[in-house]
């Protein structure tokens, strides 16, 4: 029998496979989300794959985000930072860390949004069963701000938008869902509108999509999406959120260290589910744990699995 240090000990080991040398380019556009964006980092650069290069894009932020990431690139070198010399918006900064990536995957991150700890590695594990796949899409979505999950259950590999669309509906569309191959980005010229403030994955994505050769689905992948108001101050609902977020991640940092190191490395995942006092634990053995908190002491569980929820 595993301890739970052993099972967080093989969680973080380094890998083995050949994926772990490949370069995944991480753009991030910021602009106003001193909030959210160190939780965002976080995620990003505490995944278990390391090999990342992460890009920074300064949108000439308003309420401190450029001194937060400035701050977490001198502790982190895979963090590299960029400015943009006005507010020129999200797809500007896209296409700028685009032009000076170098990674053989790319993936567009927003700079309030969070991942699963093996996000990547998820990702680039499914790029195994083709040589000539050119997108991954996660297959798990959760939008926080609407309150609902988006689950993929399609087949593994698939050959164009169509094929695809008929299973995944709108989730093909943002840019944060993918993992794309930089040569093929580069073959279709690849370009965000720059004149488009909103919609503009709408625009891009079905057509890039319907390009690529072919098209995988990382089961496992968990992408968490925040969908905030994008305004240029930042509103009362969301700083109340930002408490609420900072209380349901102490709750998880908590009941990590009552009950070991199992659950540690699903923190982000856990705390998503912390509405009111109803905490639901995703656990490295893959069995669901609800969690009803009475004034913060441990008083009822309940375990089971299921494989599709």
């Amino acid at each position: 029998m595993k301890t739970a240090e052993q099972k967080f000990a093989e969680i973080y080991a380094p890998e083995s496979s050949e994926n772990s040398a490949t370069l995944i380019s991480v753009i991030i556009p910021v602009h106003n989300s001193a909030l959210w964006v160190k939780q965002t980092l976080d995620c990003v650069c505490r995944n278990s794959h390391k090999n990342l290069e992460v890009i920074a894009i300064l949108d000439k932020p308003e309420d401190g985000s450029d001194d937060i990431v400035k701050e977490y690139a001198k502790k982190d070198s895979r963090v590299n930072v960029m400015e943009q010399p006005e507010n020129k918006g999200m797809s500007a900064a896209r296409n700028l860390g685009l032009s000076i990536a170098k990674g053989e995957w790319i993936h567009f991150m927003d700079s309030d949004d969070l991942l699963s700890v093996n996000f990547y590695r998820d990702m680039l594990s499914a790029t195994d069963l083709a040589d000539d796949i050119d997108g991954v899409l996660c297959n798990d979505i959760t939008h926080e701000r609407d309150k609902y999950r988006q689950v993929v259950h399609a087949p593994a590999i698939m050959s164009n938008f169509g094929d695809i669309a008929d299973y995944t509906k709108d989730m093909v569309i943002p840019f944060w869902a993918w993992l794309m191959r930089k040569s093929f980005l580069n073959r279709i010229n690849f370009v965000i509108p720059e004149n488009m403030r909103i919609g503009e994955d709408y625009e891009v994505m079905p057509g890039t999509v319907d390009k690529m050769r072919k098209i995988c689905i990382a089961d496992g992948a968990f992408y968490v999406y925040k969908n905030r108001i994008r305004s240029a101050t930042v509103t009362k609902s969301d700083q109340d959120r930002a408490v609420h977020d900072d209380r349901g991640h102490k709750i998880m940092n908590d009941l990590a260290q009552m009950r070991g190191a199992e659950t540690r490395h699903d923190v982000y995942r856990g705390r998503l589910y912390f509405w009111g006092k109803v905490n639901v634990l995703h656990c490295a053995n893959g069995v669901k744990e609800i969690i009803i908190f009475n004034k913060m002491v441990l008083r009822f569980k309940i375990k089971y699995k299921n494989k599709h929820d």
